[in-house]
């Protein structure tokens, strides 16, 4: 065999480095399915509030008039740090102290958890909802009476900005970007986000259906910025450029 035809033909490592090219086909189909399966799931999160309003209100008022399990209870008040501003930015600084291999990847996770909790956040000031403990429940004949009309802005106050939850929208957008870098915690991280919403129902701060339409809200966020999202290709340069400097 001569020289040049051992030159020329690719090794296993070159073709492999060919697979995983950003303008290869796998990849781009693999960020297809990846973004197809991120707004199917969106969706569903979406049609499951829908079908939560029919036991919001029951929920609410049991919620109200019953308590969790003590354990429960103080569990999930604990887990509330993980949908918290202030908890996730001591989270966020945890994993700078402890992982700086990972450091170049965290405006990556803070724009999953951030951005989604500011969406939700933003929905308040469009449709104005009664938090369950700021509304007489008993009455309440239908769940539609838990909402107070369109564009409220700030003239309800926190006790008419129940729709949607922001906790649990930064705790799933957060558990999202946190499981991509620790793909070992997954688990863990879904557990935790899983908790925000519980408390933010056992509360009662928020009915179910808040809880629901938040997932959707951080997992259609905290996905766009994850690999095969809309800004995944944006991450990736400025992840790039962190890395090379």
């Amino acid at each position: 065999m001569s020289m040049s035809a051992r030159i020329d033909r690719p090794s296993s490592t070159q073709k492999r480095a060919l697979s995983e090219s950003p303008n290869s086909t796998p990849l781009l189909e693999r960020s297809g399915r990846s973004a197809t399966l991120n707004l199917v799931v969106t969706i569903l999160l979406i049609l499951l509030g829908c079908a939560a309003l029919s036991i919001d209100v029951p929920l609410a008022r049991w919620f109200g008039s019953q308590k969790l399990p003590s354990f429960l209870k103080k569990t999930s008040d604990l887990a509330e740090v993980f949908g918290h501003g202030t908890g996730v930015a001591a989270i966020l600084l945890s994993v700078w102290v402890l992982a700086p291999q990972q450091r170049r990847r965290l405006p990556r996770i803070i724009c999953c958890a951030y951005l989604s909790g500011l969406v939700a956040d933003g929905m308040k000031l469009l449709v104005a909802r009664g938090r369950p403990y700021k509304t007489d429940l008993s009455s309440v004949t239908n769940v539609w009476g838990t909402f107070r009309g369109w564009l409220p802005l700030l003239s309800t106050g926190n006790a008419g900005q129940s729709f949607t939850s922001a906790h649990t929208a930064t705790a799933v957008g957060l558990a999202l970007g946190l499981a991509w870098l620790f793909p070992r915690g997954k688990w863990l991280f879904a557990g935790f986000a899983l908790l925000v919403a519980l408390q933010r129902m056992a509360g009662p701060y928020h009915f179910c259906s808040d809880t629901l339409w938040g997932a959707a809200i951080g997992w259609l966020i905290g996905s766009a910025f994850l690999p095969g999202g809309w800004f995944g290709p944006a991450m990736d340069q400025l992840e790039q450029r962190q890395a090379a400097a």
